[in-house]
């Protein structure tokens, strides 16, 4: 087709009800005149919207089309609105544009289960991945990285979960190399399950150990190690690809640390706006988690809670709870809160909500 005189390039087929053609311009939908394709009459196309799409594949979530357009940094989902009789949809990626401006995406892939994330891989190597549940209104981005660049992505069905698989490259010992390395599940109902590190191996032995062997794809790399449930920090592989343990374990997870961060939006209510807040508590609602996790303060030190005498004697236990925090700061007008897990420990958190004291501005 033709639109403003530029040539219109076919991208994608989707079939539905409807077959949805997606070109470089625009979006149509096709389909016999009396609702049936068929050589007589010819198929009609008709004209839904004038966005286009990349060359990226679309991915399909129940009856919506999640596609990047033609630009290369604007996600969007196509679906039939019964009130328009037609097709149409929304731009996902508004609200979280400050996750795509100046980077294009390079490749997608869609989780239908459990969580239904669309994985979306940007020219910088780093990860922006949308939360997608459109019948409950819920369109969250979060973004990852790691130490190295994300490449390529594609998910497989095991277990009745979709599992994503990435190319990832890496410089180790030196050299850049390439890993395919997948994401273990998040559904787990004890520490033994979780496998919250990058790059990473985990090993049940028979008897204690002091040294692990054949973590080549690891040499002289520094990591992280869960050692019979505690954490061991600032570990280095040789250059033989072994690891010598502090002190003798079973249970042995080794790889590469992240971190997990999150910020609130500016902490407002009635009366609160323009005037200086201080955070005097946080509690954290959190479900089949650890305590072990850090408020950031005002001057970006971080404070860990107080752990109960049950975390510390029992560290491979998971907790319902409500966590407190009282962090550190002065009355100011913009506050939030910013939780930290820097250990490979599993934190899920179902509520965040705080107590603050004001304080009049003075006017100068």
């Amino acid at each position: 087709s033709i639109y403003d005189n530029v040539a219109s390039q076919i991208k994608h087929l989707i079939p539905f009800d409807d077959l949805i053609v997606m070109s470089t311009n625009a979006e149509w939908c096709v389909n016999g005149a009396d609702g049936v394709f068929s050589a007589t009459p010819a198929p009609v196309a008709k004209m839904q919207s004038y966005y286009g799409a990349c060359s990226i594949k679309p991915v399909i979530s129940g009856s919506m089309v999640l596609f990047v357009q033609s630009g290369g940094a604007i996600v969007r989902d196509l679906g039939y609105s019964f009130a328009s009789d037609s097709y149409d949809g929304e731009e996902l990626s508004l609200f979280a544009n400050h996750l795509f401006e100046g980077k294009t995406i390079v490749d997608m892939a869609y989780s239908k289960e459990p969580y239904r994330i669309l994985w979306c891989i940007m020219n910088d190597g780093t990860i922006n991945a949308l939360t997608y549940n459109p019948k409950q209104k819920i369109s969250a981005w979060h973004t990852h990285t790691t130490k190295g660049s994300f490449e390529s992505i594609t998910t497989i069905r095991e277990n009745n979960e979709d599992i994503a698989y990435f190319v990832i490259k890496r410089t180790i010992d030196g050299k850049d190399v390439r890993y395919i390395e997948r994401f273990k599940s998040r559904t787990f109902n004890s520490l033994d399950d979780a496998f919250l590190l990058d790059c990473a191996l985990k090993q049940k032995f028979d008897t204690k150990v002091k040294r692990i062997l054949n973590l080549d794809h690891l040499k002289n790399e520094k990591v992280v190690g869960l050692l019979d449930y505690g954490v061991v920090e600032d570990l280095k592989v040789d250059e033989k690809g072994v690891l010598k343990l502090p002190y003798e374990a079973n249970n042995v997870l080794i790889g590469i640390p992240y971190e997990f961060e999150l910020e609130t939006l500016n902490l407002e209510s009635d009366g609160t706006l323009g005037v200086n807040k201080v955070i005097n508590k946080v509690e954290v609602k959190i479900l089949n988690s650890r305590e072990d996790f850090f408020i950031v303060n005002d001057d970006n030190t971080i404070s860990q809670n107080a752990r109960s005498h049950r975390s510390v004697n029992n560290p491979q236990e998971l907790f319902d709870k409500d966590v407190e925090f009282c962090p550190l700061g002065n009355p100011e007008r913009q506050k939030s809160v910013r939780l930290l897990q820097k250990y490979p420990l599993p934190i899920d958190i179902l509520s965040i909500s705080t107590t603050l004291s004001l304080e009049e501005v003075e006017q100068k």
